[in-house]
């Protein structure tokens, strides 16, 4: 259960990080090198995360792991990276800021194809995969390379045509890194199958009349009827050879006893309430907004993983491996709230009046055009929610390496 407590340093640090963040993004949006802040918010993210103590229930875990070698199945790319740091003589803390600097610049790298936005999208980005660096430390580093190959795909501009040699390319290095972020979390793998598929085959936002009675369904009545046993085949090849994997799977059944309805994924009913219009509000939002103004086959992709992502987690909300599954689609709601809030502000426009020859500074209008619309954005400040718990209720998870 998460404890409030207030341990000044690590705030102090973690809003610096969100600051840095939310700084280089500016200066990008502004037309400022992308790399040359980019970097900033990389060397910034790494220290913050890498130099983390205890945070998080699998830390210990890979600090074990990585001493004794990795034992709980056959991730090939995970084995000899860990390898090769033990023979550099990494130490066994440190070995969390080399992680931190793979998940940071893989995924400064792919975002960089979306820098219009990076006042809005490096904060939101930060704030989605914060929690999963540090709760999924070898899926986080694997999704890094998930990351690098859905850039290498999304930069084929027609994913139904491949003949050009720079789409074959691209399909090359997006085979590479699929396989190495399949050797490095096999889930990851999984993922990514879906996550191309609906890249390819659905071109176009999910239609709200089915996305939004999913899911209120998912959310107040799919464990009423759900029986386990259905999806147990296709959990246990996901597990694989993953022995901890395997081991959720085991306790399914306490999951979805009454006991397991009182875990720690379970949200209590206002909160609950609240999330439901926090993401209801960014289903329509963000199909507006990308339907509107972006139109590209990679928006609706990454909209469609958040609308996929966040019914999977609602509906399995106390199965703990498709819980985090659907948490890890979900966390792509930074791209569509990236655009809406980049859309809902008045921007200025110059314009030359050629008649005239003068120029004068007009507002573009916000695409908000009524009052429901303009609630619906207040009704976002549900994704501040987990955040906030993660600087003021994580109990003693707070430490870094100085604190040992």
């Amino acid at each position: 259960m998460s404890v409030f407590h207030f341990d000044i340093i690590y705030i102090i640090l973690n809003l610096l990080l969100l600051f840095i963040f939310w700084y280089g993004g500016l200066r990008i949006s502004k037309g400022d090198n992308y790399w040359k802040n980019a970097i900033l918010c990389i060397v910034a993210f790494t220290l913050v995360l890498g130099l983390r103590y205890g945070r998080g229930n699998d830390y210990h875990h890979y600090v074990y792991i990585y001493v004794n070698g990795y034992t709980e199945g056959t991730q090939r790319a995970f084995v000899w990276l860990n390898s090769f740091l033990k023979w550099m003589e990494v130490g066994k803390y440190y070995v969390f800021l080399i992680y931190s600097l793979i998940e940071i610049v893989c995924a400064m790298a792919f975002l960089r194809r979306y820098k219009k936005y990076a006042q809005y999208l490096f904060p939101l980005f930060l704030i989605a995969v914060i929690v999963f660096d540090e709760g999924q430390i070898r899926q986080a580093l694997g999704f890094s390379f998930a990351f690098l190959c859905l850039d290498r795909l999304f930069g084929i501009r027609n994913p139904k045509e491949i003949e050009h040699s720079q789409s074959i390319l691209n399909i090359a290095l997006a085979v590479l890194f699929f396989t190495i972020a399949y050797s490095i979390h096999s889930a990851c793998g999984y993922m990514l199958v879906i996550m191309i598929a609906i890249y390819v085959f659905y071109q176009k936002t999910i239609p709200l009349k089915y996305s939004i009675p999913a899911l209120l369904f998912c959310a107040y009545f799919f464990n009423e009827w759900f029986d386990f046993n259905w999806l147990k085949p296709i959990l246990d090849k996901l597990a694989g050879e993953d022995t901890r994997m395997s081991a959720y799977i085991e306790n399914s059944d306490i999951w979805f006893s009454e006991e397991g309805m009182k875990s720690k994924y379970e949200r209590k009913s206002i909160v609950l309430f609240a999330e439901m219009l926090g993401t209801i509000s960014l289903y329509i939002l963000g199909s507006k907004a990308i339907n509107k103004y972006v139109r590209r086959a990679d928006a609706y992709a990454m909209y469609n993983y958040f609308v996929v992502g966040s019914i999977i987690q609602n509906a399995f909300r106390q199965l703990e491996l498709l819980n985090r599954i659907g948490g890890d689609f979900a966390l792509f709601y930074f791209f569509p709230l990236s655009i809406v809030f980049f859309y809902s502000m008045q921007k200025p426009q110059i314009r030359y009046n050629k008649q005239t020859q003068t120029l004068s500074v007009v507002l573009k209008k916000s695409f908000l055009t009524n009052g429901w619309y303009k609630l619906m954005v207040v009704f976002l400040l549900w994704y501040a929610y987990d955040y906030l718990k993660y600087l003021f209720m994580r109990g003693d998870m707070t430490k870094f390496i100085w604190d040992i």
